[in-house]
């Protein structure tokens, strides 16, 4: 048996050594995933289901932005917040 504190002190432990990074959707539970490349995430507000998805086009908009305004960018994140669309049926 493992207490429930150890499991949180284990999780902050892995979020300060940047092996585990925390996304809090608003309006929708938190979740942790690994530290990897950007990518994004589309959240569907009907379901609550979280897609992830990677776009060079918008990874290099960011980029250029940034650049424009006289930054480097170091990290970013990006949420978008969609309902399904009914798909017409053809007849």
């Amino acid at each position: 048996r493992i207490g429930i504190a150890t499991v949180y002190r284990t999780i902050k432990l892995f979020e300060d050594n940047n092996l585990l990074e925390k996304h809090e959707f608003k309006g929708y539970s938190s979740r942790y995933e690994t530290v990897r490349e950007n990518h994004h995430h589309l959240i569907d507000i009907k379901s609550g289901k979280v897609k992830e998805f990677r776009n060079t086009l918008v990874d290099a908009m960011q980029k250029q932005v940034a650049k424009e305004m006289g930054y480097k960018l170091i990290d970013y994140r990006l949420e978008l917040y969609a309902v399904p669309v009914k798909s017409r049926s053809k007849k």
